[in-house]
């Protein structure tokens, strides 16, 4: 898959230049950012003692060169030091996120092929995030930050443009091309109310055989057929941050629930350049066979400056069965945007 992502990588800037090349009229947009952080955990129980995470890199680009065509990718690059030793395998800390050509048709149908992202679960499709790792409940059941090889279409339906759909056949590709085969279909639906609710479901059928599902999933699904369903929301206004989620698998029955709810201090000041986000989050899992998961996450997300961000937490998990663990995990990010 590593081949393939690089061969696409490399294929998409040839077509960039051949296209630029052949038409000198046209000048294309380019807009990104780099985001770096820097993150310390400490398990006050338990055996993952002391963390760190650097560097952690995400790398974003989005090139426009007009008549409705672009291209977008997201390169991730995060570094652990565990049990005090780093890791140095490359290939496990370096991910190809998004890697897509787009094509807009009309406001109402994109066509986009490439590497996509698979927008099942609030986390995978960029909702809100307060807390500093992936949400245990979506984690524990799904491929964080999830993407495929596939074709995708999607628009905005309706008058008002509150319908938001998405479409995707995912394939796992490889060299040689007999190695490739079918993964499955996602599909995602949301509404956005005018009040700055939205509501969404999503979905995955297929197989969990090859790809990130098999290589970044929980570690009890099978390779048989498989059914993921989510329902979620998020409502960001008047300084509130509330968003969850709720997951089905049909792997063993799994299912989760997650929530947090936050609030900017500074909102009610009418302030917009400084942000203190005090939050309260739960998480929750349950599947056949193993032991029932709950999380309870205390935190801040404090912003002073523009594109600058401290984040504090203090978690308790608990798995039934066993002796709760409580970890805190302090983070420090910044954003650069071009």
């Amino acid at each position: 898959m590593v081949r393939i992502k690089m061969l696409l990588l490399i294929g998409f800037c040839l077509y960039q230049y051949v296209t630029w090349a052949g038409d000198e009229d046209s000048i294309p947009t380019i807009s990104g950012s780099v985001y770096s952080e820097v993150n310390y955990g400490h398990a006050f129980q338990g055996s993952q003692g002391i963390q760190w995470d650097f560097p952690h890199l995400i790398i974003d680009g989005h090139v426009a060169w007009g008549e409705g065509w672009s291209v977008t990718a997201e390169l991730e690059y995060e570094r652990f030091r565990q049990d005090g030793h780093w890791d140095h395998n490359f290939r496990q800390c370096y991910s190809t996120n998004l890697l897509y050509v787009c094509k807009s048709i009309h406001p109402s149908i994109q066509v986009k092929a490439g590497i996509l992202d698979v927008p099942v679960g609030i986390t995978n499709h960029y909702g809100p995030a307060l807390t500093i790792y992936d949400p245990e409940s979506e984690a524990e059941i799904l491929p964080m930050t999830w993407h495929e090889a596939g074709i995708a279409i999607c628009g905005s339906l309706g008058k008002s443009k509150r319908w938001n759909y998405t479409l995707e056949v995912l394939a796992y590709c490889d060299v040689p091309l007999r190695n490739s085969t079918l993964l499955g279909t996602a599909a995602r639906l949301d509404y956005v109310f005018p009040s700055a609710l939205r509501i969404g479901i999503s979905s995955y059928w297929g197989t969990s055989s090859h790809g990130m599902i098999h290589d970044g999933g929980p570690g009890y699904y099978g390779t048989d057929g498989i059914f993921v369903g989510d329902l979620d929301f998020d409502y960001q206004n008047h300084g509130w941050i509330i968003d969850g989620s709720a997951i089905y698998s049909s792997d063993k029955s799994a299912k989760s629930v997650g929530c947090e709810i936050g609030y900017d201090l500074f909102h009610a000041s009418g302030s917009y350049r400084i942000q203190l986000i005090p939050f309260f989050r739960y998480d929750g899992f349950w599947a056949q066979g193993s032991q029932p998961l709950c999380q309870y996450t205390l935190g801040t997300n404090f912003s002073p400056l523009p594109h600058f961000v401290l984040k504090a937490e203090y978690g308790m998990r608990h798995v039934s069965g066993s002796r709760k663990e409580c970890r805190m995990d302090l983070c420090f990010g910044y954003t650069i945007e071009f």
